[in-house]
């Protein structure tokens, strides 16, 4: 009976973890309520209690989930001979997943990036299981004994891991039995990026980084502190008092250039991208091959990350802004994908480069410079921005490269 009791107990929970997959996906952490969860499969809020005490319970078991369920495959994937085997069963259970999910018999995955905003203890642990899974994969992908520090033995796994998060961002572009040539596509660009030949000694100063100081408390300081606070708690971590404490200016000082904190999330989205768009505006202007303008553009945004003064934003945030808002950064951010993508064409067709999905490789190249963030927060003091053009050579020329 007892045997019985418990099967039911696990099935419920995981019909419970089912619902509220589907409303973080669609509200963010913010937005996560337990009866809303209840609601979504016809129970009410006080059965939902009875296996998850606390919203922060629930999400941290959301969590926990994804990342066990991405630990199991890489589990699988390291059974594989040689390398590249490994890396196409990794990719090919993830594609798998979401050929189910688009039939309806698999729930997308949460994203990960708002574990920032639980609580501390909660944070740790997850935050250990991520740096447990982020070493197995290195260590899969046989780069964990790489001499030349952290940069070289995590950063492919890192590279591999947010490409594969970003998955679900464009992977609807392409029909179901088109999968194999995706996986195909991001084995190249992983094990060989997007170049065939070293990049130019000139390479890092192509670009000049956005100045991310200077004198004052405007409006440009407050952007600068709450695109940092984001990347580091996220929406629900962030508060205006942090923001003001920061700045050392009262709440309302903040007020006086804000009218909210939703208003505020939304002007650092707009800001990053338009960041982002300058740099390539800058870049296309030199009279350089396209490959050294894509490298231009990736060596600004990594430093820029890597310092960790200025960040990018992550699209970890989007869930929290309003729909009207979310399209329009959704619609900027792939006008600046369409860019790497128009760059990297280029160059295969001037000899530059080898890619064999330019559409791919942009959304790899793109997102993993972008999240380098992490990279630096989560081991901060042991990676710094004097490790970027170590990083940008990865996504440049691929693991292989090391």
């Amino acid at each position: 009976m007892d045997g019985v009791r418990t099967a039911r107990w696990i099935e419920k929970r995981e019909t419970i973890l089912d619902a509220g997959a589907r409303v973080l996906n669609r509200a963010g952490l913010s937005g996560l309520r337990l009866a809303e969860v209840a609601a979504e499969i016809g129970l009410r809020r006080p059965s939902i209690a009875y296996y998850f005490g606390n919203v922060e319970e629930l999400a941290e078991a959301l969590y926990e989930r994804a990342l066990e369920q991405i630990d199991t495959r890489i589990e699988v994937a390291s059974r594989e001979g040689s390398t590249r085997e490994r890396i196409a069963r990794f990719l090919d259970l993830e594609l798998e997943h979401y050929a189910l999910e688009r039939r309806g018999e698999a729930v997308r995955r949460p994203q990960l990036g708002e574990i920032r905003a639980l609580s501390l203890d909660r944070r740790r642990r997850l935050g250990a299981k991520y740096d447990g899974i982020l070493r197995r994969l290195s260590a899969m992908l046989e780069t964990a004994d790489a001499e030349g520090g952290l940069i070289l033995q995590l950063g492919p796994a890192h590279f591999l891991m947010e490409s594969v998060f970003w998955i679900p961002a464009w992977i609807d572009e392409y029909e179901e039995w088109m999968f194999e040539r995706v996986r195909d596509a991001m084995i190249e660009t992983y094990l060989h990026g997007i170049r065939i030949r070293p990049s130019t000694d000139a390479r890092p100063s192509l670009v000049k980084l956005a100045a991310t100081t200077g004198p004052g408390v405007d409006r440009d300081a407050y952007l600068r502190a709450a695109s940092r606070l984001l990347c580091d708690h996220g929406v629900r971590g962030m508060a205006i008092d942090m923001i003001a404490a920061e700045l050392n200016v009262t709440k309302g000082s903040f007020y006086h250039h804000h009218t909210e904190k939703q208003e505020l999330i939304e002007a650092c989205f707009a800001q990053s991208e338009a960041r982002l768009s300058e740099w390539q505006r800058q870049a296309s202007r030199r009279d350089l091959p396209p490959e050294d303008r894509v490298s231009a553009v990736l060596h600004s945004v990594v430093s820029n990350q890597l310092a960790g003064k200025f960040p990018l934003l992550r699209t970890s945030a989007l869930p929290s802004v309003g729909a009207e808002d979310r399209a329009k950064i959704i619609a900027q951010a792939r006008r600046s994908f369409r860019w790497f993508a128009s760059e990297i064409s280029a160059a295969v067709k001037s000899g530059g480069s080898a890619s064999p999905d330019p559409f791919v490789a942009a959304q790899m190249i793109g997102a993993a410079a972008n999240a380098s963030y992490d990279l630096g927060r989560m081991y901060r003091g042991k990676i710094s921005a004097r490790d970027a053009p170590v990083f940008t050579l990865i996504l440049e020329c691929g693991a292989t490269a090391l």
